[in-house]
């Protein structure tokens, strides 16, 4: 089962369009479509108090809805648990949807938010006939790479050598401790489609560099450089990392090889 096809239908309610009776975890949020400013404005708020500084503003994400983006919230209680901010792309291939920012309360994750927000924008792009959702994030982060590639089925597809430069509030694993390193991303693709990307059997395992205040943990430049060193060349050379296993006591991206059609 495709994750679009997890969604329960939906009902158009006079502010947007609206999921009810989700189940997120277990606190069954409502997700809404969110267009008017002061709605944008408690998502950017949202953002803010997860994130830090710079935090999204209003008018951009305005300015990316009127070019075919969405914004979504989720609601518990009355209050914004959880959101996703997209923008419109288009590529050799055709349109597809980059997901910006998701972002949920700190005290609410691991709870299905954030799964319930990714497949209501599967679902919101296959209504439009998008058939790809793309974002970036922090290799590093070996619970962001299980979550993307295990958990969505997205591939990483792209390396992108200090995506963002210098990156001040919580957004980057070498700012989060205080360091300083390239911001690095690897950008993953989620096909919407029933096709898979073939590959050909092969798979390379490429250990994730432990940071942080763990043993044999190594700065945060030092382990920029040497994932970078290690995956980035693989998958400028067509492959694709399809998910992430344990190695021993550390975690592995699964790089695998692609064949050509």
């Amino acid at each position: 089962m495709t994750l679009a096809n997890t969604l329960i239908d939906h009902c158009i309610q006079s502010r947007g369009e609206v999921i009810g009776n989700r189940q997120g975890g277990n606190l069954n949020p409502v997700l809404r479509v969110l267009a008017s400013p002061v709605e944008l404005e408690r998502l950017c708020a949202l953002f803010a108090d997860v994130f830090g500084d710079p935090a999204p503003n209003v008018i951009d994400m305005r300015g990316s809805l009127l070019a075919g983006g969405l914004c979504v919230g989720a609601f518990h209680d009355g209050e914004v648990v959880g959101g996703l901010w997209s923008f419109a792309g288009w590529d050799r291939d055709g349109p597809f949807q980059h997901s910006h920012t998701l972002c949920v309360r700190p005290a609410l994750q691991s709870r299905g938010i954030g799964r319930s927000l990714k497949s209501f924008h599967a679902d919101w792009c296959r209504e439009r006939g998008i058939d790809r959702i793309r974002w970036t994030f922090d290799p590093l982060m070996a619970g962001n790479a299980r979550f993307n590639l295990n958990t969505l089925g997205a591939v990483g597809d792209r390396w992108i050598e200090d995506c963002y430069g210098p990156m001040p509030g919580k957004l980057d694993a070498a700012s989060r401790t205080g360091q300083h390193a390239p911001s690095d991303r690897l950008s993953v693709t989620l096909h919407l489609d029933a096709e898979t990307i073939a590959t050909d059997g092969r798979a390379t395992f490429v250990p994730i560099p432990r940071t942080g205040d763990v043993p044999e943990a190594v700065p945060i430049g030092e382990a920029v450089d040497l994932l970078r060193s290690r995956l980035a060349p693989l998958i400028d050379g067509g492959a694709v990392a399809v998910a992430v296993e344990r190695a021993g006591d550390a975690w592995a991206y699964r790089v695998e090889h692609r064949v050509e059609r």
